[in-house]
């Protein structure tokens, strides 16, 4: 559950950050909105973000159990999904890392 929380906590972050930075700093909004890599990055982020709606909502029924020193019962079609759903956000993550250095280095610009 902490990691979890960190997790979103750095995806907001991330996105605030990112926000700022397409607006006011570095090369400006026409670079960004131009590049077809951007949009993989910012679908990518999306779908991740998306996808880690079911898992965290997962945690958050687990925690009464937990608060209660008890293990939860995770059924084996529960514990798949959601671990299906993890790999899948980790390869969404590893799109977004590479949709940004394609972007670094002006791949897909005119």
């Amino acid at each position: 559950q902490r990691a979890d929380l960190m997790y979103g906590i750095s995806a907001r972050l991330l996105l605030v950050f990112g926000v700022l930075r397409v607006v006011y700093f570095e090369k400006g909004p026409a670079f960004y909105t131009n590049n077809p890599f951007f949009w993989l990055k910012m679908n990518a982020f999306l779908i991740v973000g998306l996808l880690s709606i079911d898992p965290t909502i997962r945690y958050l029924r687990w925690s009464k159990t937990l608060k209660e020193n008890r293990v939860p019962e995770i059924p084996d079609a529960e514990f798949k999904r959601t671990r299906l759903l993890l790999w899948l956000e980790v390869i969404g993550l590893a799109v977004v890392l590479f949709a940004a250095a394609m972007m670094a280095r002006g791949i897909g610009m005119n």
